[in-house]
Formats: structure tokens, C-alpha cells, sequence
């Protein structure tokens, strides 16, 4: 975990690319479960928030998968590559690659994959549905354990769809 986290910190130091390079080398440490997940994310989230590279993000997570025994974290980074999804393809596929796995997730992936589909609901017009995933989306973040997001996005995400619903008022309280 050490050498994982000294990749992460490089990158948080400005050095993206370097960290990115530091995660590829770090697949031969990830030996159990837990770890490629851990890697998965990581690397996963150097990739597109710190390089702009969502395709290779998705590449990452499609190599990683198959890699995980574990359900519950086979889920984790299936549900990180949903984020990916509406970089690359945008909010229709990524709310609909959301949605069934919202059925059996946990709930910091649950938290995740509420967001996504949040987001792409409303882009969709399903606009009931997406203020339903950004109010289930905000109580699993601020009930659960800390997660990569902060509960606002849900609140974001919600007074925008309340916008696109024409509902003005409510979405500027």
C-alpha cells in the first residue's frame, strides 16, 4: 500500500504522467484482490482527472476486471469505469451502464454509480428518476464512509436537473 500511495502523492505533487507510469509497474505488485482494485482506481483516476485520458482509464478498468475474484470489488472498479463512460461517451450510456448495477452495489459504490446516473438521467429528460439517484446518491455519501466525492455533487447534481426541469425556485434554494 505504501508504494501505491507514494504513486498517488507524485501525482498530487504535479507529476501526473510520472505517477501514471509508477501505477503500470506497480501491476506486478498487485498480487491479491484488494490490490488491483486499489491499483484499478488509482490509476484509473490519474489517468482521466489528471491527464484527460478517459480512454485509457476505461482500458485500465476493462484489464483490471477480469483480474478481481471478489464481486464486491470487481463492482467497485466496474462502477469507477461508469464515470468513464460519460467522459468518453456521455450521459445517456453512462446513466444506463449505471443503473443495473445499482441493484446489488454497496453503498460507497452505490454512492458512485447514484451520481453517474444522476447526471446522466437528467441529460436523458428522465428527470424524476435523476432527482431520485441524487437524493439516494447524497444520503449514502454523508451516512457511509468517506468516498472520492463530496455529498455537494449530489446536491449540484440535483438543483441542476431541478433546472432542467424549469423549476427555478427550488433549485435556487
Amino acid at each position: 500500500e505504501a508504494r501505491l500511495l507514494a504513486a498517488q502523492a507524485v501525482a498530487l505533487q504535479g507529476r501526473p504522467a510520472e505517477a501514471a507510469e509508477q501505477m503500470v509497474r506497480l501491476r506486478e505488485w498487485a498480487t491479491t484482490d484488494a490490490e488491483r482494485a486499489q491499483l484499478a482506481i488509482a490509476h484509473i483516476d490519474c489517468l482521466w482527472s489528471y491527464l484527460g485520458r478517459p480512454a485509457d482509464g476505461l482500458r485500465v478498468a476493462e484489464q483490471a476486471e477480469p483480474e478481481i475474484v471478489d464481486p464486491q470489488l470487481k463492482a467497485e472498479v466496474a462502477a469507477r469505469r461508469t464515470g468513464l463512460v460519460l467522459i468518453h461517451e456521455g450521459p445517456g450510456p453512462a446513466a444506463l451502464a449505471a443503473l443495473p448495477q445499482l441493484q446489488d452495489a454497496d453503498p460507497r459504490t452505490a454512492s458512485w454509480l447514484h451520481l453517474v446516473a444522476a447526471y446522466g438521467l437528467g441529460r436523458l429528460g428522465r428527470l424524476a428518476e435523476a432527482q431520485e439517484a441524487a437524493s439516494r446518491g447524497y444520503n449514502a455519501a454523508v451516512q457511509g464512509e468517506p468516498s472520492d466525492w463530496y455529498p455537494w455533487f449530489y446536491l449540484f447534481t440535483r438543483c441542476e436537473n431541478l433546472a432542467h426541469a424549469g423549476a427555478f425556485a427550488e433549485a435556487h434554494k
